[in-house]
């Protein structure tokens, strides 16, 4: 998931703002999957 994020121009390199909102997304749409939050 993170990868497709990548290729759909999110980028967390950019700061800290851009990387909330990745991470917040690819929480998101894990949960929605059933899979864990990688983060924690």
């Amino acid at each position: 998931m993170h990868g497709v994020l990548h290729l759909l121009g999110f980028d967390h390199e950019l700061g800290q703002a851009e990387q909330d909102e990745m991470e917040h997304f690819e929480i998101e749409i894990l949960v929605g999957l059933n899979l864990p939050n990688p983060y924690v």
